[in-house]
């Protein structure tokens, strides 16, 4: 437990033991363990494809992607194929119909490219069916709460006073020639949530 600083420069809020801070990308190894517990008990089996259980997802050429090809950003959806607006990611339900909609943006299994937003909703909704909870929820109570972990997958409103602020960084990382694909996950306007303030 190391801390030090200050979680809002601009308040001079101090940065304590109960200051929370984004974990990003870390968060889609949480998902992955809470997806491995469906398949520990029976829920999910990577090897099954995922319109088994989520029908939806089948279409546009998804019918016979793994669940292990969706874990393992195979599945060819690292964003949207055309431009959205980025409110889209605070409603859950539409960011789900749209990507069910939307065709691969390559073979599946063929090819692996990093989906930094929306393996999170593919996987929360796989989780939700085989589970009946959200992720968010089961995290709490199987992990979080029995471990004494302040660890969250979806935080209450309650709780956003306790987040650091976050800086953007000074310039945006070299991706390397950008191409559709990357353009989806990490450029397009839509390829991240927007439009709620700061």
């Amino acid at each position: 437990d190391l801390w030090a600083g200050q979680a809002d420069p601009r308040s001079q809020t101090p940065f304590t033991e109960t200051t929370l801070a984004p974990v990003f990308s870390t968060g889609k190894a949480v998902m992955a363990l809470m997806i491995a517990t469906c398949v520990e008990r029976g829920l999910l089996d990577y090897d099954r494809p995922v319109a088994e259980i989520w029908p939806a997802y089948g279409q546009a050429g998804k019918g016979r992607i793994t669940l292990a090809q969706m874990m393992s950003h195979q599945d060819g959806l690292p964003g949207f194929d055309a431009e959205v607006d980025p409110t889209i990611w605070f409603d859950r339900q539409a960011v789900l119909d749209r990507l069910c909609e939307q065709a691969p943006m390559w073979p599946p299994g063929t090819a692996s490219g990093y989906h930094p937003i929306t393996i999170g909703y593919l996987a929360g909704e796989v989780f939700r069916l085989a589970d009946g909870r959200t992720m968010g929820a089961a995290l709490r109570e199987d992990f979080a709460l029995p471990f004494d972990l302040d660890l969250w997958i979806g935080l209450p409103e309650a709780e956003h006073d306790r987040v650091a602020s976050m800086r953007k960084p000074m310039k945006a990382a070299s991706l390397g020639p950008i191409d559709v694909i990357k353009s989806a996950a990490f450029i397009s306007r839509g390829s991240a949530p927007g439009g709620r303030g700061s």
